[in-house]
């Protein structure tokens, strides 16, 4: 699509997150690209399809927000913002190993600090349930904090949508997510 691809920022079961450069707009974006060896399964893409869907329909301040969505060549993707910082289980990993700790980081050695994330965390989480959707892979690795200091709550790829005519896709023994 618009979308240059400039680095891998991280790799999931999946798919793969670059950094791109979208074309015109002048700001660098987050884009998840389906692995191309799960493209021919149809319920890896019904996921995918449903991860854009939910998540595009979260437009909230503490929710990574989606900007475009396509396929090209053969390739499922969809970009989302970028958030420059880190992810939480970064901070912490760097925290215990006394490390410098990226610009806009939260102490967390601060009581105080941690409430603010977490109240600013289930902020996030409420207005999802608020529109039926349930996450259901929160984890530090999925909580990302800005350079700005802002918590952003990314990846919906497990999420459920809880609206009545909802397709369910969990079945019973289907392993998903990080263990």
């Amino acid at each position: 699509g618009d979308f240059t691809l400039t680095r891998i920022l991280g790799v999931g079961g999946m798919g793969v997150v670059f950094e791109a450069d979208q074309a015109g707009v002048g700001h660098p974006a987050a884009v998840k690209v389906v692995h191309p060896h799960l493209v021919a399964n149809p319920d890896v893409l019904a996921r995918f399809r449903r991860e854009v869907h939910l998540t595009a329909g979260l437009q909230y301040p503490g929710i990574v927000r989606v900007l475009a969505a396509g396929e090209s060549q053969g390739l499922h993707w969809y970009a989302m913002e970028m958030v420059r910082g880190e992810s939480l289980a970064t901070i912490q990993s760097l925290r215990t190993n006394g490390q410098a700790l990226p610009e806009g980081s939260p102490d967390l050695g601060d009581p105080r600090a941690i409430a603010e994330l977490g109240v600013a965390l289930l902020d996030a989480l409420h207005h999802a349930h608020q529109n039926d959707v349930l996450h259901r892979d929160v984890k530090p690795a999925n909580v990302l904090i800005g350079k700005d200091g802002r918590m952003r709550l990314g990846d919906f790829g497990l999420a459920r949508d809880l609206s009545p005519s909802a397709e369910r896709m969990t079945l019973t023994g289907l392993v998903a997510g990080t263990l």
